[in-house]
């Protein structure tokens, strides 16, 4: 999106680094940007990150719930009760929260777009856990309400609900050339998913031109 000369705050729990440099790949790419440390499990984090969002740009268009965490475990006797609330926490309170506060600045002037970033996990269950896919699937849930009380104001909510795709929060499971070759021959396309690839997606739907795409799940998994 700084491609198109948006201004992006880019929201950073711990990584400094990370978030320094996306904002520098904004710069360079035409838009603008600044780094923002917010912890979105935490209600007050929000709400002094809003703050700061709406004294400079009050008139926000564009959110993408795209905050979450992954801690593997896989079987329902596994997940224990600290790794399912820190998980909804983080994946269905905190996207929650944010869109929350975009909207009441997206009504006043009658347009937006909310994104949330899910995952084929909500559909299939995928590998990584119950609380991770009840997380995920609850983002469904908020796109259909969102669809149903913003659609009048001009706000349109979808979901980008990627497959495999490699990151840093991913990165055992590609550790090695083997691993990273069975799960691309697991997609019909021949290979893993890329930031590349889900950053094309969210762009398309925050685009003018997709202002008539609301209530949707866009999957990009390579076709599995």
């Amino acid at each position: 999106m700084g491609r198109e000369g948006a201004f992006v705050f880019v929201n950073y729990r711990r990584d400094h680094r990370a978030a320094r440099e996306c904002v520098a790949r904004v710069c360079e790419a035409g838009g603008k940007a600044e780094a923002l440390r917010a912890d979105v499990a935490d209600p007050r984090d929000i709400g002094a990150m809003f703050s700061r969002i709406t004294r400079h740009a009050p008139g926000l268009t564009i959110l993408v719930n795209n905050a979450g965490i992954a801690p593997a475990a896989p079987a329902f006797t596994r997940v224990t009760l600290g790794i399912w609330n820190r998980t909804l926490a983080t994946n269905l309170t905190g996207a929650f929260l944010c869109t929350q506060a975009a909207a009441q600045l997206m009504r006043h002037r009658r347009g937006g777009r909310i994104i949330f970033v899910g995952s084929v996990a909500a559909r299939r269950g995928g590998t990584i856990g119950p609380h991770y896919a009840a997380s995920k699937a609850a983002l469904l849930g908020l796109m259909a309400w969102g669809v149903q009380e913003l659609s009048p104001y001009g706000i349109t909510v979808n979901v980008v609900a990627p497959g495999f795709v490699e990151t840093t929060m991913t990165a055992a499971a590609y550790h090695t050339p083997a691993a990273r070759a069975r799960l691309a021959a697991q997609v019909p396309l021949g290979r893993v998913g890329t930031l590349e690839d889900i950053g094309a997606a969210v762009a398309f739907l925050a685009a003018p031109h997709a202002g008539y795409i609301t209530g949707e799940c866009l999957t990009i998994a390579g076709g599995r």
